[in-house]
């Protein structure tokens, strides 16, 4: 039987304390400007906008289920809310800063920033620590492989308009450096158990 390396140690109390909004304070607003966005740019932050000021409308189906019965998964989502908003609205400053209206986009029926980079990641690996201990259970790992590999998708998939998800594949991850990013994306997850094979992102660039 294989032996599993122990899950990564993590510390809520000391994630909660390092969790807050954006200081939109501590940003030279009146310098973004100066700067001109290649147009890609302009439909990506755009795009990142959006998802980051809907994240409210994912929590509400999360609060339907039993995830938060979990006091760590709980205070987790009350972190979480707090912050995607926040990235939210200074990716729309910015993007208004730099001269670029925002405005509401049409949605498809769903079917049922750059400076905040390090708070991205900190969100990650909170996801990550709780895949890797739950994941230990063979039958929960089972179930959720065949939940991954049948309904997978980009974040954004179903609420916003396909031309924009093909967009952002064909902008972050084209040409080379690109597909070398999407590699690394899929080599994270497969170091989880039961995930050694599975294919998402690279898999998806290709359809």
């Amino acid at each position: 039987m294989e032996t599993l390396p122990p899950p990564t140690p993590f510390d809520l109390d000391a994630w909660v304390a390092r969790s807050g909004a954006v200081d939109l304070e501590a940003v030279a607003w009146e310098d973004v400007a100066r700067h001109p966005l290649p147009a890609g740019a302009v439909r990506t932050l755009r795009y990142m906008q959006d998802i980051e000021s809907h994240t409210i409308i994912y929590l509400r189906s999360l609060l339907a289920t039993r995830a938060i019965d979990d006091p760590e998964v709980a205070t987790f989502l009350a972190c979480w809310l707090h912050e995607e908003t926040f990235h939210g609205i200074a990716l729309g400053r910015f993007l208004e800063a730099a001269g670029h209206r925002i405005d509401p986009r049409p949605r498809e029926r769903s079917r049922k920033s750059l400076p905040k980079r390090l708070e991205e990641s900190r969100h990650f690996f909170f996801y990550y620590r709780q895949a890797e201990w739950r994941l230990r259970r063979p039958a929960v790992a089972r179930v959720t492989r065949a939940i991954v590999d049948r309904f997978w998708a980009p974040v954004g998939s179903g609420v916003q308009p396909r031309a924009d998800l093909d967009f952002l594949g064909r902008y972050l991850f084209g040409g080379s450096e690109g597909r070398a990013a999407a590699r690394k994306v899929d080599d994270t997850i497969r170091r989880l158990p039961g995930f050694a094979s599975v294919k998402l992102l690279e898999a998806w660039i290709d359809r």
